[in-house]
């Protein structure tokens, strides 16, 4: 895609009021998205150290700035940690990474459902011994979702996997990961709910872009394929980064797969795909990254000893 191209394309498209409705739509939404999650962070470490709504937003920005230049975006754990005054930074960490798994849980188990109801489209799932590995799949994806979301509602597993791995580092062990022992099932079901939620929130953003350009499809083709593209792309290790061309080639990729069946006159390698998928990643992660480095800029990296060796 040609640079030129993609200024061209969005050119046009500002003179339309549906396509700026939709954007604004996205943009509102943005701020939705951000939000549940700072609610979620505020929840999490509600536990421990008491944090106002304002600092969660102001700490989910400044985990983005951080998470850009990190591989999978692991750096948004340590970039959050240092909006906290006493909560030790390792036991800030391990909480938001609690937060974080949810979220992965709600892309693993909705991307999970969606790619089963997706697989028939690639194979003829009703042709022996095509339907037999379709039924196998089933039954084995439901197995691990099942036990996926047992071991997420009972985190404090891991506490005790640790101890029991290195039971000569027990005592520093718990010193630290005890904080997953602090919450029940009814908390992180919570957790996940915000999670889903949050889910469906930047799902509608993608739907909305695809619509204000034009990549038109049967809603429940949206319902299917988004959760695909979500998750393909939680599964491919990258840097956010570098995520703009993978996104793009993947969301290109699998949607033209519905598009050369519901609308065989569309283009499917039209811009339309690659600059919608672009414009997702620019509105929830580029425009947060660059908020959040005020905010990084203005925080201490160092606290004193005293306030460490608190909660």
């Amino acid at each position: 895609m040609e640079i030129t191209d993609l200024v061209a394309s969005l050119a046009v498209k500002f003179h339309d009021s549906t396509f700026l409705f939709y954007l604004g739509s996205v943009f509102l939404l943005m701020f939705v998205n951000l939000g549940i999650e700072a609610w979620k962070w505020k929840f999490l470490i509600g536990k421990f150290e008491a944090v106002s709504f304002p600092n969660s937003f102001k700490a989910v920005f400044s985990g983005i700035t951080v998470s850009v230049f990190t591989p999978n975006r692991v750096g948004e754990y340590f970039g959050r940690v240092f909006i906290l005054k006493s909560l030790h930074p390792v036991k800030g960490i391990l909480i938001t990474f609690i937060g974080s798994m949810g979220q992965l849980m709600a892309t693993i188990l909705i991307g999970s459902i969606a790619m089963m109801l997706f697989l028939p489209r690639i194979m003829d799932a009703f042709i022996f011994p095509n339907h037999l590995i379709f039924i196998g799949i089933v039954i084995t994806t439901l197995i691990i979702l099942t036990l996926f979301v047992v071991l997420y509602l009972n985190f404090s597993i891991l506490s005790q996997f640790a101890n029991k791995l290195f039971p000569s580092k027990s005592e520093q062990i718990s010193k630290y990961a005890g904080v997953f022992e602090c919450y029940d099932s009814a908390g992180l079901s919570y957790v996940l709910l915000l999670s889903i939620i949050r889910y469906c929130v930047f799902t509608a953003q993608f739907i909305l872009l695809l619509l204000a350009f034009e990549v038109n499809l049967p809603f429940m083709h949206y319902l299917i394929i988004i959760p695909v593209i979500f998750l393909v792309m939680t599964l491919i290790p990258s840097v956010a980064l570098s995520e703009l061309g993978i996104r793009g080639s993947v969301s290109l990729y699998l949607i033209s797969l519905f598009l050369n069946e519901s609308a065989g006159i569309y283009d499917p390698s039209s811009l339309g795909i690659v600059v919608a998928s672009t414009l997702l990643w620019l509105i929830n992660l580029a425009i947060p990254a660059i908020t959040g480095a005020v905010f990084v800029f203005n925080l201490r990296f160092i606290r004193s000893n005293n306030n460490q060796s608190g909660s």
